[in-house]
């Protein structure tokens, strides 16, 4: 399972804390050697020093990344990313979370950092929670931020509106890689953009059915092609 797992030195290290996580890298350097270690930054001074070779900042600080053109960049948010860019909290509109695909493909981000996928519990982990009565972690976070799914019966997930959404947002992905096959990434983007607001992590179209207008579209041309 080694090579299916992520390994992480620290979690949103500053820009004064490059030293003491450069310290902490060599101490776990022959633990983690050949594995994959990413690490949730948003100071771009860690890639540029070379302290960290695979960042992950997340989508309200991604632009000095995608400029510095990072291979193989990945994404996350969680609780501090509330103003402009997507998330998956409950107060949240269905668009506004499931447009994160759209973003993911425009910018060719090849994965996504999620926090938390069953944290019940309050900030800490000092109590636990009950997720169907308490959704911030007794006011840790904004709701809906800690858990993506429910404990169900005989200790089954059961996936949030959220997580669905989610999902769909990868399968918007997928769909823009197929069209991608026959027209060619730029064809895909401009139709992406085509009469409405560029897809930007912080800018994107607003309109609650501008996504299900789109994938109307991406099916109908990808129907047409497969059937040529």
């Amino acid at each position: 399972m080694l090579d299916r797992c992520f390994f992480h030195i620290s979690d949103e290290p500053s820009k004064e804390q490059i030293d003491g996580y450069l310290k902490a890298k060599e101490g776990a350097a022959e633990a983690l050697r050949g594995l994959n270690v990413i690490d949730a930054l948003s100071d771009i001074e860690f890639y540029n020093r070379g302290a960290v070779a695979k960042p992950v900042p997340s989508t309200n600080h991604i632009k000095p990344f995608l400029e510095r053109q990072v291979p193989d960049l990945w994404t996350y948010y969680c609780c501090g990313q509330h103003t402009d860019v997507s998330n998956g909290f409950i107060a949240m509109p269905s668009a506004r979370t499931r447009i994160i695909g759209l973003q993911m493909y425009k910018y060719d981000i090849r994965g996504f950092l999620q926090w938390g996928f069953n944290f019940y519990n309050s900030q800490f982990s000092e109590y636990p929670v009950n997720p169907y009565m308490t959704t911030d972690g007794d006011g840790f976070s904004p709701a809906g931020d800690c858990f993506i799914v429910y404990p169900g019966p005989d200790g089954k997930a059961l996936p949030s509106l959220r997580a669905k959404l989610f999902k769909q947002a990868v399968q918007d992905i997928g769909a823009l890689r197929l069209l991608e096959a026959y027209t060619g990434r730029e064809q895909v983007v401009k139709l992406m953009e085509d009469g409405s607001a560029p897809i930007e992590f912080d800018r994107y179209p607003a309109s609650p059915d501008y996504i299900l207008r789109l994938r109307h579209r991406v099916n109908a041309l990808i129907g047409g092609f497969a059937a040529k």
